[in-house]
Protein backbone atom coordinates (compact mmCIF):
# COMPACT_ATOMS: atom_id res chain seq x y z
CA UNK A 1 0.00 0.00 0.00
CA UNK A 2 3.10 2.34 -0.34
CA UNK A 3 3.17 5.28 1.67
CA UNK A 4 -0.70 5.51 3.14
CA UNK A 5 0.31 1.64 4.21
CA UNK A 6 3.09 2.87 6.61
CA UNK A 7 1.15 5.38 8.13
CA UNK A 8 -2.23 3.77 8.75
CA UNK A 9 -2.58 -0.16 9.00
CA UNK A 10 -5.21 -1.42 6.50
CA UNK A 11 -7.56 -2.68 8.61
CA UNK A 12 -8.27 0.72 9.15
CA UNK A 13 -8.43 1.93 5.98
CA UNK A 14 -11.60 3.84 4.50
CA UNK A 15 -13.82 2.12 1.69
CA UNK A 16 -16.62 4.66 1.02
CA UNK A 17 -16.44 5.84 4.30
CA UNK A 18 -16.39 2.99 6.68
CA UNK A 19 -12.98 0.95 8.03
CA UNK A 20 -12.18 -2.15 6.42
CA UNK A 21 -12.42 -3.61 9.90
CA UNK A 22 -16.03 -2.30 10.48
CA UNK A 23 -17.24 -3.79 7.86
CA UNK A 24 -15.60 -7.24 9.22
CA UNK A 25 -17.82 -6.45 12.11
CA UNK A 26 -20.90 -5.77 10.16
CA UNK A 27 -20.36 -8.40 8.09
CA UNK A 28 -20.17 -10.98 11.10
CA UNK A 29 -23.19 -9.85 13.02
CA UNK A 30 -25.42 -10.11 10.70
CA UNK A 31 -24.50 -13.97 10.77
CA UNK A 32 -25.03 -14.05 14.86
CA UNK A 33 -21.27 -13.86 14.96
CA UNK A 34 -20.27 -11.46 17.29
CA UNK A 35 -16.92 -12.32 19.05
CA UNK A 36 -13.48 -11.98 17.39
CA UNK A 37 -9.71 -12.92 18.05
CA UNK A 38 -7.43 -9.96 16.11
CA UNK A 39 -3.96 -10.12 16.02
CA UNK A 40 -1.83 -7.00 14.86
CA UNK A 41 1.67 -6.09 14.66
CA UNK A 42 2.05 -3.59 12.23
CA UNK A 43 1.09 0.01 14.27
CA UNK A 44 -0.62 -2.29 16.64
CA UNK A 45 -0.91 0.43 19.01
CA UNK A 46 -3.27 2.24 16.56
CA UNK A 47 -5.55 -0.27 15.83
CA UNK A 48 -6.05 -1.66 19.60
CA UNK A 49 -6.81 2.33 20.57
CA UNK A 50 -9.28 2.26 17.55
CA UNK A 51 -11.12 -0.64 18.56
CA UNK A 52 -10.73 -1.31 22.17
CA UNK A 53 -13.03 -3.86 23.27
CA UNK A 54 -15.09 -3.85 20.54
CA UNK A 55 -17.96 -2.80 22.63
CA UNK A 56 -18.85 0.84 20.38
CA UNK A 57 -19.24 -1.73 17.47
CA UNK A 58 -21.11 -3.96 19.51
CA UNK A 59 -18.97 -7.20 19.27
CA UNK A 60 -16.11 -8.75 21.60
CA UNK A 61 -12.66 -8.49 20.76
CA UNK A 62 -9.59 -10.75 22.04
CA UNK A 63 -6.14 -9.12 20.84
CA UNK A 64 -2.53 -10.92 20.33
CA UNK A 65 -0.06 -8.69 19.62
CA UNK A 66 2.43 -10.80 17.94
CA UNK A 67 5.92 -10.04 19.38
CA UNK A 68 7.69 -10.27 16.07
CA UNK A 69 6.39 -11.59 12.17
CA UNK A 70 4.84 -15.15 12.62
CA UNK A 71 3.27 -17.34 10.59
CA UNK A 72 -0.81 -17.09 10.17
CA UNK A 73 -1.41 -20.56 11.13
CA UNK A 74 1.07 -19.96 14.29
CA UNK A 75 -0.95 -17.09 15.41
CA UNK A 76 -4.12 -19.16 15.83
CA UNK A 77 -2.22 -21.28 18.24
CA UNK A 78 -2.09 -17.76 20.73
CA UNK A 79 -5.20 -17.99 20.98
CA UNK A 80 -6.05 -21.38 22.05
CA UNK A 81 -8.42 -21.75 19.66
CA UNK A 82 -8.41 -25.45 20.39
CA UNK A 83 -10.91 -24.67 23.56
CA UNK A 84 -13.41 -23.83 21.61
CA UNK A 85 -16.59 -26.25 20.88
CA UNK A 86 -17.30 -24.75 17.26
CA UNK A 87 -15.85 -23.97 13.80
CA UNK A 88 -14.28 -20.85 13.71
CA UNK A 89 -13.91 -18.43 10.53
CA UNK A 90 -10.75 -17.45 9.19
CA UNK A 91 -10.33 -14.05 7.39
CA UNK A 92 -7.51 -11.28 6.83
CA UNK A 93 -8.23 -7.58 7.68
CA UNK A 94 -7.22 -6.51 3.94
CA UNK A 95 -9.83 -8.59 2.21
CA UNK A 96 -13.82 -8.36 2.20
CA UNK A 97 -16.79 -10.35 1.01
CA UNK A 98 -20.29 -10.03 0.19
CA UNK A 99 -21.22 -14.28 0.63
CA UNK A 100 -23.76 -15.32 2.28
CA UNK A 101 -21.93 -17.22 5.09
CA UNK A 102 -24.42 -19.50 6.73
CA UNK A 103 -24.76 -21.96 3.06
CA UNK A 104 -20.89 -21.94 3.82
CA UNK A 105 -21.04 -23.41 7.43
CA UNK A 106 -23.88 -25.71 6.26
CA UNK A 107 -21.38 -27.16 3.57
CA UNK A 108 -18.81 -27.66 6.05
CA UNK A 109 -21.06 -29.49 8.53
CA UNK A 110 -22.88 -31.77 5.93
CA UNK A 111 -19.32 -32.74 4.39
CA UNK A 112 -17.96 -33.84 8.06
CA UNK A 113 -15.22 -31.28 6.90
CA UNK A 114 -12.27 -30.49 9.42
CA UNK A 115 -10.98 -27.62 7.24
CA UNK A 116 -12.91 -25.88 4.30
CA UNK A 117 -11.45 -23.44 2.12
CA UNK A 118 -13.22 -20.96 -0.27
CA UNK A 119 -11.85 -20.26 -3.65
CA UNK A 120 -13.10 -20.10 -7.58
CA UNK A 121 -11.44 -20.57 -10.62
CA UNK A 122 -8.67 -17.90 -11.56
CA UNK A 123 -6.67 -16.78 -14.88
CA UNK A 124 -3.72 -16.29 -13.47
CA UNK A 125 -3.56 -19.56 -10.53
CA UNK A 126 0.37 -19.20 -10.20
CA UNK A 127 -0.55 -16.29 -7.95
CA UNK A 128 -2.93 -17.76 -5.60
CA UNK A 129 -3.03 -21.34 -3.86
CA UNK A 130 -3.63 -23.86 -6.24
CA UNK A 131 -5.78 -26.53 -5.17
CA UNK A 132 -7.32 -30.42 -6.68
CA UNK A 133 -10.30 -31.25 -5.97
CA UNK A 134 -12.17 -34.72 -6.37
CA UNK A 135 -16.08 -35.28 -7.50
CA UNK A 136 -17.13 -34.96 -3.79
CA UNK A 137 -15.40 -31.41 -3.54
CA UNK A 138 -12.91 -32.85 -1.32
CA UNK A 139 -8.95 -31.45 -1.40
CA UNK A 140 -6.80 -33.74 -2.57
CA UNK A 141 -3.36 -31.75 -3.02
CA UNK A 142 -2.48 -27.98 -2.66
CA UNK A 143 0.53 -25.72 -3.41
CA UNK A 144 0.36 -22.10 -2.64
CA UNK A 145 1.55 -19.84 -5.29
CA UNK A 146 3.21 -22.48 -7.64
CA UNK A 147 6.50 -20.76 -9.62
CA UNK A 148 4.80 -22.71 -12.81
CA UNK A 149 3.95 -19.92 -15.10
CA UNK A 150 3.35 -22.58 -17.99
CA UNK A 151 0.67 -23.43 -15.61
CA UNK A 152 -3.44 -23.31 -17.12
CA UNK A 153 -5.24 -20.61 -16.68
CA UNK A 154 -8.53 -21.02 -14.99
CA UNK A 155 -7.50 -23.46 -12.13
CA UNK A 156 -9.30 -23.51 -9.03
CA UNK A 157 -7.27 -21.31 -6.22
CA UNK A 158 -8.68 -20.71 -2.90
CA UNK A 159 -9.19 -17.24 -0.97
CA UNK A 160 -8.48 -16.19 2.18
CA UNK A 161 -11.48 -17.01 4.02
CA UNK A 162 -11.53 -20.34 5.83
CA UNK A 163 -13.58 -22.82 8.25
CA UNK A 164 -11.89 -24.72 10.61
CA UNK A 165 -12.52 -27.08 12.91
CA UNK A 166 -10.81 -26.16 16.52
CA UNK A 167 -8.77 -29.69 17.22
CA UNK A 168 -7.12 -28.89 13.73
CA UNK A 169 -4.92 -26.32 15.65
CA UNK A 170 -2.83 -29.47 17.42
CA UNK A 171 -1.07 -30.13 14.49
CA UNK A 172 0.65 -26.63 14.42
CA UNK A 173 4.34 -27.31 14.86
CA UNK A 174 5.70 -23.50 14.94
CA UNK A 175 5.48 -20.19 15.18
CA UNK A 176 6.34 -19.61 11.88
CA UNK A 177 3.68 -21.43 9.82
CA UNK A 178 1.90 -20.26 7.47
CA UNK A 179 -1.82 -21.49 6.29
CA UNK A 180 -1.56 -21.86 2.98
CA UNK A 181 2.33 -22.39 2.24
CA UNK A 182 2.44 -25.01 5.35
CA UNK A 183 -0.32 -26.06 7.30
CA UNK A 184 -3.44 -27.01 4.70
CA UNK A 185 -0.78 -29.04 2.61
CA UNK A 186 0.26 -30.40 5.72
CA UNK A 187 -3.54 -31.36 7.11
CA UNK A 188 -3.94 -33.08 3.90
CA UNK A 189 -0.48 -35.10 4.05
CA UNK A 190 -2.14 -36.13 7.63
CA UNK A 191 -5.39 -37.17 6.04
CA UNK A 192 -7.46 -34.72 7.46
CA UNK A 193 -10.57 -33.48 5.45
CA UNK A 194 -10.49 -30.55 3.58
CA UNK A 195 -13.19 -29.68 1.56
CA UNK A 196 -13.85 -26.70 -1.26
CA UNK A 197 -16.60 -24.20 -1.61
CA UNK A 198 -17.07 -22.20 -5.12
CA UNK A 199 -17.26 -18.45 -4.30
CA UNK A 200 -20.39 -17.48 -6.00
CA UNK A 201 -19.99 -15.08 -8.71
CA UNK A 202 -21.80 -11.89 -7.63
CA UNK A 203 -19.23 -11.84 -4.70
CA UNK A 204 -17.34 -9.33 -6.09
CA UNK A 205 -15.91 -7.89 -3.20
CA UNK A 206 -11.76 -8.49 -2.78
CA UNK A 207 -8.89 -7.20 -1.12
CA UNK A 208 -6.99 -4.13 -0.85
CA UNK A 209 -3.73 -5.32 -0.31
CA UNK A 210 -2.15 -2.97 -2.95
CA UNK A 211 -2.70 0.62 -3.61
CA UNK A 212 -4.73 -0.69 -7.39
CA UNK A 213 -6.77 -2.97 -5.57
CA UNK A 214 -7.56 -0.26 -2.44
CA UNK A 215 -9.29 2.00 -5.40
CA UNK A 216 -10.86 -0.57 -7.38
CA UNK A 217 -12.42 -1.64 -4.29
CA UNK A 218 -13.34 1.79 -3.22
CA UNK A 219 -15.18 2.83 -6.29
CA UNK A 220 -16.97 -0.69 -6.14
CA UNK A 221 -18.38 0.26 -2.54
CA UNK A 222 -19.13 3.94 -3.98
CA UNK A 223 -21.04 2.40 -7.01
CA UNK A 224 -23.01 -0.12 -5.04
CA UNK A 225 -23.68 1.83 -2.30
CA UNK A 226 -23.50 5.48 -3.03
CA UNK A 227 -21.23 7.19 -1.86
CA UNK A 228 -20.86 8.86 1.69
CA UNK A 229 -21.75 12.59 2.37
CA UNK A 230 -18.34 13.90 3.83
CA UNK A 231 -16.06 16.71 2.90
CA UNK A 232 -13.08 15.81 1.32
CA UNK A 233 -9.57 17.91 1.79
CA UNK A 234 -7.10 16.72 -0.96
CA UNK A 235 -3.28 17.25 0.62
CA UNK A 236 -0.16 16.36 -1.66
CA UNK A 237 3.18 15.41 -0.67
CA UNK A 238 4.47 18.48 0.50
CA UNK A 239 1.65 19.14 2.72
CA UNK A 240 -0.49 22.11 0.92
Amino acid sequence: MGLVGEQIPKPLLKLNGKSMIHRWFDYFKKHSINEFYINTFHLAEMVEEEIGDGSKYGVKVHWYRQPGKMGTASILKEFKLDEQDEPFVVVFGDSLTTLDLQPILDHHKEKGADVTLLGRKHHEPWRKGVITIDGDQRITHMVEKPDLKELAPNQYCVSSIAIINPDMIKHVDSDQEWLGMEFYPKLLERKCHLTFKERPKNDNAGDENNTENFYKLDAYLREKEGSPNVEVAMIDRDGT
